[in-house]
């Protein structure tokens, strides 16, 4: 409510606010997802699926893969340094089109989406957002709580 009275006041009304469910991706700021995920998703599509295709922030070295979707709510530390970040988790994140471009040819591969949203329900692995500034370093040993 004070966010649509700031927005009428600063711009000619009406103005509305909307809360979308599809169509709004990279919405929060941090997104992660172990290899594993990536790995079985190609399995399930019998093709490598690069990385890249996924535009996470952060790349988690994980056991069991999906793992990470099953943690919104929680806040991962990085290392366990007095100036290590912390991201809390805040939920699945819903895949668009841009998984479908291969990262160095641009080819297309339009069952890549197809399969994420018929096996994982449009989602591969999982947003955050910064609940403490700090530094993350390749090898950070991450905490879970």
């Amino acid at each position: 409510a004070e966010l649509l009275k700031e927005l009428a006041r600063q711009w000619r009304p009406p103005i509305y606010l909307t809360k979308l469910k599809k169509g709004c991706h990279d919405a929060l700021p941090v997104s992660l997802i172990g290899p594993g995920t990536i790995k079985a998703m190609g399995q399930m599509l019998s093709m490598a699926l690069d990385f890249r295709r996924f535009r996470p922030n952060i790349l988690m070295e994980l056991d069991v893969p999906f793992i990470e979707e099953s943690w919104p709510g929680d806040l991962l530390t990085f290392g366990d340094r007095g100036d290590s970040a912390k991201v809390r988790l805040n939920r699945q994140n819903a895949r668009c089109a841009i998984t479908t471009v291969d990262p160095d040819t641009a080819a297309r591969s339009p069952q890549v989406l197809k399969a994420i949203v018929d096996h994982r329900s449009e989602c591969l692995g999982i947003y955050g957002s910064t609940e403490k500034v700090g530094s993350i370093r390749v090898g950070d040993v991450i905490s879970l709580s």
